[in-house]
């Protein structure tokens, strides 16, 4: 009966000794996907008192102005950024709260200003998300904009940047736009797909950019105001949208437009 409960003993012994290191394994390629991914977030993030607009751009429409970018030269049906909002930026209010960093460039063309330091995760996911990275948006949005975040990193910006764009193309807001694409969209109605998604009165604080194009009329940005009042960060996003002030749209509704010049 000894031997019996001892090799029992040693079985559960060996579970939990083979639980443990597996349990241990898989942390630690969590940890190190994170890494590699820019998924970790800093201190920094969390201390962003203020203000705020993230600009999210409708890429096809953008592109019908700009065919000859990189971007809009290598755009096709159902990448990314034809089904989904595309990152512009995320810009500190009120918005002549610019180029805070004065030993930065300003001109002379983007692909001149510096690259600023970034995880290879982070530059991968920016490449997707942010179509305008091919002509070296990020460096201007950055010097821009991000320089008037004080304390925050260009890895942190870009981090926040992201994780807020990819919660906006998780909600009923997108589903909508892309539910529409090549057809009219209204302001009202989206705001009532915000209202569904973060809460009674947050349709207030969306706006539309629109833009002209051969007798069209194309939803070419979507904004939408954020507001941290006690420096906890701009998460969960639906206190952070409630809490910021209504945005005024000189635009009430468009096209959404499809990939390919129309």
């Amino acid at each position: 009966m000894k031997v019996e409960q001892k090799k029992l003993f040693l079985n559960v012994v060996f579970i939990l000794v083979a639980t443990a290191i597996a349990l241990w394994f898989n942390f630690h390629e969590e940890t190190e996907a994170s890494k590699e991914t820019g998924q970790q977030t800093s201190p920094a993030v969390q201390n962003l008192s203020g203000d705020y607009v993230l600009a999210m751009s409708w890429q096809p429409a953008f592109c019908e102005g700009q065919p000859s970018k990189p971007e809009c030269r290598s755009q096709k049906e159902g990448r990314f950024d034809t089904v989904n909002f595309s990152l512009h930026g995320l810009w500190p209010q009120p918005e002549d709260r610019t180029y805070c960093d004065p030993s930065l460039p300003r001109g002379g063309g983007w692909s001149r200003l510096p690259q600023p330091e970034l995880s290879e995760g982070l530059r991968r996911e920016l490449e997707t998300r942010m179509p305008g990275y091919r002509s070296y948006l990020h460096r201007h949005e950055w010097i821009k904009h991000g320089t008037c975040i004080q304390g925050i990193t260009a890895e942190d910006y870009f981090r926040l940047s992201l994780d807020l764009l990819n919660e906006i193309n998780a909600s009923l807001l997108i589903d909508y736009v892309s539910w529409n694409i090549g057809r009219k969209i209204t302001l009202s109605e989206a705001a009532k797909q915000m209202d569904e998604s973060f809460g009674k009165g947050a349709g207030k604080r969306l706006s539309f950019v629109c833009k002209r194009d051969a007798g069209r009329n194309l939803v070419s940005e979507f904004r939408i105001a954020l507001r941290d009042p006690d420096g906890d960060g701009l998460f969960p996003l639906n206190e952070h949208i409630l809490a910021a002030p209504a945005l005024r749209s000189s635009c009430k509704s468009g096209i959404v437009d499809r990939a390919g010049l129309q």
